[in-house]
């Protein structure tokens, strides 16, 4: 079966031609489809750089990217439809001025969608949320809330790949895990396709069944769950991050 994404050999390099700074070095990674993938790795590791490639929002990349939603049409909007991504910070990512139902209804508006207020209603419940957030601003939001307001955009759409760039790191310990509950639920029920960078091997060890460890835009090393689990590597660096890391794994629930 053709895997969710393909890459090969992705390079990225921003600059100008006289300076180039290569940020991603010929990366190879494979995703099934179904398949929660982490990207792992400390700032500047490349990770987000390669999330934004899959999603169409980096240029300046050598290599090639192939995804299965490809197979349903190169546009803009049908590619839009099928993979979302879903940002790191909530407060950021949300529009101030627009209640939750402007948020989500703008998305299925410019896709021509039918039935746009029982969507938007069916999208709030995916997430945990019920009606009497749709008039609501994003500042009268905790920060899960708006996390959770981010996720029913991106699955409001009914996309098959959902990319996830550090969707917990911008709340408090005590809202990460129920955060998390829900992007496992969702995945569960609709089948989906995850891509998660984070910098948290106990967040990457709660959500993905294999990950690739990145150091200066190139793999270290690939791991599988079970792997991180038992800090079992045989990578000084991949070790040095296990270990750096072992506290996280207390705050993600099993």
């Amino acid at each position: 079966m053709t895997p969710a994404i393909d890459i090969v050999d992705l390079t990225v390099t921003f600059g100008s031609p006289s300076k180039p700074v290569t940020v991603v070095k010929e990366v190879n990674m494979r995703v099934e489809r179904g398949e929660s993938f982490g990207l792992v790795g400390e700032s500047g590791s490349g990770k987000s750089t390669i999330l934004r490639c899959i999603a169409g929002l980096a240029q300046n990349w050598t290599g090639r990217i192939t995804r299965a939603t490809d197979e349903k049409g190169t546009s803009r909007p049908v590619f839009s439809r099928n993979v979302q991504m879903v940002f790191q910070d909530p407060y950021a990512s949300l529009h101030p001025r627009l209640t939750v139902e402007r948020t989500l209804m703008e998305p299925v508006r410019i896709h021509g969608l039918d039935d746009p207020a029982a969507r938007v209603v069916a999208a709030l419940d995916a997430v945990g949320l019920d009606r009497r957030f749709l008039y609501r601003y994003p500042h009268q939001l905790s920060g899960g809330q708006r996390q959770r307001v981010a996720i029913a955009r991106a699955m409001i759409l009914e996309p098959s790949i959902l990319l996830l760039d550090e969707p917990t790191s911008a709340l408090d310990v005590s809202v990460q895990a129920e955060v998390l509950n829900v992007l496992t639920a969702l995945r569960k029920e609709r089948a989906l396709t995850y891509v998660l960078v984070s910098h948290d091997l106990g967040v990457i060890t709660h959500m993905c069944e294999r990950a690739i460890v990145l150091r200066g835009g190139r793999v270290e090393e690939q791991l599988r769950r079970d792997d991180i689990v038992v800090q079992n590597s045989g990578n000084a660096y991949v070790q040095r991050l296990m270990a750096d890391s072992i506290l996280a794994f207390d705050r993600v629930p099993s």
